[in-house]
């Protein structure tokens, strides 16, 4: 069988028993050489006492007595990653990477969203400054140098956060949706249709004001044209 953690490289071993377990091959071997974070499973509720679950990386040779920076990585749920092993690299898809950041002495929380249809961006917020409060209140890191940081969706969710939250010394959003209504006119080339999806039961969930945003749009477009005449 194969196993992993975010502090044990992927290994496939062999168990005998609950006990006798034998490793027959490990990745990573180099690994034991450097210093390395580890996760942690955090509980927390909402304002609406939901309860949700996010995952906390520690910093490579944790101290205690030091003082932490944090990053807050959002997306949508990502507490499922919890045991994730993430090889450190500068060449991301998601747009950062946890075992850098921890490396680089910063604690990493990446908080479970849930998203209420037509009310995306203010669920958004909800969750995740309970989430980082949580953490706040744990004793681990400055509130005064807190990070938050999107990719894709996810920086979407980060550029209406912080225009929402004090919380947040800073903040990066890459690779994300901005303007909306031009989005909704796209026509998405790698899954070869429209991008209207996304909007009434993709991310946006808009849902029944989808026809209300519609209707919003093609006012748009027509006074664009009259402009133009």
């Amino acid at each position: 069988m194969v196993e992993q953690k975010f502090n044990i490289p992927p290994r496939i071993i062999s168990k005998k028993g609950e006990r006798e377990t034998r490793v027959i091959v490990q990745s990573n071997p180099q690994q034991v050489n450097y210093f390395w974070g580890k996760t942690e499973l955090v509980t927390f509720q909402n304002s609406k006492k939901q309860n949700l679950k996010g995952v906390l990386y520690y910093p490579a040779d944790y101290k205690p007595s030091r003082d932490y920076p944090m990053i807050v990585g959002i997306y949508e749920k990502q507490s499922h990653l919890l045991h994730q092993y993430i090889n450190p690299t500068l060449l991301n898809e998601p747009g950062y990477n946890s075992t850098v950041f921890t490396a680089e002495g910063y604690f990493v929380f990446r908080p479970d969203i849930i998203h209420e249809n037509e009310n995306v961006g203010f669920s958004t917020l909800d969750c995740v400054e309970s989430g980082t409060r949580k953490i706040i209140e744990m004793g681990l890191v400055n509130p005064k140098r807190i990070a938050l940081m999107g990719h894709s969706f996810g920086g979407y969710e980060t550029a209406f956060v912080i225009n929402h939250s004090d919380l947040f010394a800073t903040a990066v959003a890459s690779g994300g949706i901005f303007d909306l209504t031009r989005r909704f006119l796209t026509f998405g080339a790698n899954m070869a249709m429209p991008e209207m999806w996304r909007f009434s039961s993709g991310g946006w969930r808009l849902g029944k004001k989808l026809r209300s945003a519609t209707a919003w749009i093609l006012i748009e477009i027509l006074l664009w044209n009259l402009s133009q005449i």
